[in-house]
């Protein structure tokens, strides 16, 4: 179900987020939806971490990462 793909979205980004903030240089997702890569940058950016989205759909993808 959608909603099960966004929650499984959404804690791999929070994961990413705690290895950023616990010292790894980066962290690429798994590729998601723009709709889902959207809520994404937002949690990273409450975590005053940067994210980028790089490749091409289906496979375009957030990469998080420091200042």
């Amino acid at each position: 179900a959608p909603i099960d793909a966004l929650d499984e979205a959404m804690r791999e980004t929070q994961e990413a987020i705690q290895r950023v903030l616990n010292g790894a240089s980066d962290v690429i997702l798994s590729p998601q939806s723009a709709m889902i890569r959207g809520q994404q940058h937002q949690l990273a950016r409450a975590a005053n971490l940067i994210s980028h989205s790089h490749g091409r759909d289906p496979y375009r993808r957030v990469r998080i990462f420091r200042r």
